[in-house]
């Protein structure tokens, strides 16, 4: 039986490493992430793209979310491919999609969820990606994610750093 397992083990060890990103991609991201934040505009994009979004049920969610729909729907130009009342994911968004890649660079992809977190209070949580490789995305994420975050707190568009 110990066979079985240390079959399985040395299996793993040989198949594991190679499913995630190398370690110079890796290095690649640190290297960009690291010359990015340098960048006031893009730390002020960031700490605004992390601020939660909460909403109480009622009118306060449906503007909320209605805004959420609005901003995903208007400035993602994959379409939105889910639109529920607690889930909005544009098409591409499933890891590994490259359904709409164009011509030119790859696509941000929303994934925005509303979450129950007590009673009749919910918070709205935003990820959104590149469909490709963040240094060659059409636009910069960290920044998507703050004008999305910024329009459904608070109804206005995010200034331009």
């Amino acid at each position: 039986m110990w066979k079985c397992y240390l079959l399985i083990l040395i299996f793993a060890l040989l198949v594991v490493p190679g499913c995630g990103p190398s370690k110079l991609e890796i290095l690649q991201q640190k290297v960009h992430d690291q010359r990015l934040m340098s960048d006031p505009g893009h730390a002020r994009a960031y700490k605004e793209g992390n601020t939660q979004i909460y909403c109480t049920a009622g009118d306060d969610c449906e503007t909320k979310w209605g805004r959420a729909v609005f901003y995903a729907s208007k400035y993602n130009r994959c379409g939105i491919q889910t639109q529920t009342d607690t889930l909005i994911m544009s098409a591409g968004s499933r890891p590994g999609s490259r359904n709409c890649y164009g011509p030119f660079a790859p696509a941000v992809m929303y994934h925005i969820s509303k979450l129950l977190i007590g009673e009749g209070k919910y918070e709205i949580r935003a990820d959104i990606r590149c469909g490709g490789s963040v240094q060659d995305c059409e636009v910069d994420p960290v920044r998507a994610k703050a004008g999305l975050v910024v329009y459904i707190a608070e109804g206005r568009m995010r200034s331009n750093d």
